[in-house]
Formats: C-alpha cells, structure tokens, sequence
C-alpha cells in the first residue's frame, strides 16, 4: 500500500514538475495587438530562393504572417514573435541544425554543407530563437561552405519592407 502511494505521489511530483518547466520554458509572446512591426526575410537552398508568395503561406495566425501575395515581409501583431515561430506558423522549422520545408524536405549542417542565418547582413547564431524587430531584414542560406552568398545579401537589400 505505501509503495503504491509512494508511486502516485512520485507521478504527481513529475506532472507538476513538467508543467513548471513548460511554463517556464514556452515563449513569451504578448496578446495579438501588442506589436504592429515588419521584416524581411529571404531562404535560399542552395543557391536558390524558396518562394513564399503563394496562397498556403498567407495569414497561418493572426499573431504572425506574411499576406497580400508578399513572400518577403513579416507582419507582427505581437510581442515575443521568434522567428522560429513564424516559421512553424507555415509549416517549417528553423534552428540551428536544419532547416526542414513544409513538404518535410531536409537541409541541415553535414559535411561540406552548412546553414547560416543573418541578421541585417551580420550572422547570427540565435537561430529560431531570434526575435523579429522592426525593420530588420533575415538571410536564411544552405548551401556549401565555401559558397558565395553575396548575391542572395544584395537581393535581399533590394527588397521594400511593405507596411
């Protein structure tokens, strides 16, 4: 009888515990109207821009989005936003390792090949964990270490923040 009350309790202890951890742990984002702010943001695979202007991307969640068509520009209309977030509001993840499409396509670091993100042409090493600011413009690139990602910065460059 006591080992069994030893085991409920055991049980109990770790629930309360998990909860603890993911409360602590969840991200911190405001309630939809606490931000009103814009980015840009480009990925390319291997030398190739993913296009995000087609219908499945457009307003996934009214806290982050892009709309209108624009592939390029970030809408937040809340505090906290990551950028791993927006990318999980489409379908896709982004972290350090990899980055996986909305079709489950793969690219993460192996050999000869890496993923890099930049933050208004600085890499950054924040990853999904980076918070969109205002203004600010990501380069999300996977390809060869070796490779020459000017272009794809100077792309970017000429991409209009759209209010």
């Amino acid at each position: 009888m006591k080992s069994k009350k030893l085991i409920i309790t055991g049980i109990i202890i770790l629930i309360i515990i998990l909860i603890i951890y993911s409360i602590i742990n969840s991200p911190k984002i405001g309630v939809v109207g606490s931000a009103h702010e814009h980015a840009n943001f480009m990925v390319f695979i291997n030398g190739e821009e993913i296009n995000f202007a087609f219908p499945q991307y457009m307003v996934k969640a009214r806290e982050v989005h892009i709309e209108n068509m624009n592939g390029v520009t970030i809408h937040t209309h809340a505090t906290g936003i990551t950028i791993g977030y927006f990318f999980n509001t489409l379908g896709f993840k982004f972290d350090d390792k990899c980055f996986i499409t909305d079709k489950k396509e793969k690219f993460c670091n192996e050999e000869g090949k890496t993923l890099k993100f930049y933050v208004n042409g600085v890499e950054n090493y924040e990853y999904e964990d980076y918070e969109i600011k205002n203004d600010d413009k990501y380069l999300i690139s996977y390809g060869d270490i070796s490779e020459d990602i000017s272009e794809q910065f100077n792309v970017l460059n000429k991409t209009k923040i759209e209010e």
